[in-house]
């Protein structure tokens, strides 16, 4: 399932909502609520299937891919960086 889904991430780009592009991302790790912020990215969406579709799509489309360093990272500290390899970025 991670592999499928790590796939998807490093190869899918979906079309955005333009309410999703207002969406702050925080600068720091101290104010990083990933329950927060997952849910003001699929605010308006019901469906389980939808609400991955749109996690992915916003990601895709608001994180970039960066080259491996072999840092080990938190979630929250990929979420301040805004980006990381294919393995931070499905941890996500």
């Amino acid at each position: 399932m991670k592999l499928l889904f790590l796939t998807a991430l490093c190869i899918v780009s979906v079309p955005v909502l333009a309410q999703q592009d207002a969406i702050a991302v925080p600068k720091d790790t101290a104010s990083v609520n990933t329950k927060i912020f997952a849910q003001s990215i699929v605010e308006g969406t019901n469906d389980n299937y939808e609400k991955a579709k749109t996690l992915l799509s916003w990601l895709s489309n608001h994180f970039e891919w960066k080259a491996t360093d072999y840092q080990q990272r938190t979630v929250k500290e990929i979420i301040v960086r805004q980006g990381g390899n294919c393995f931070e970025l499905a941890t996500v």
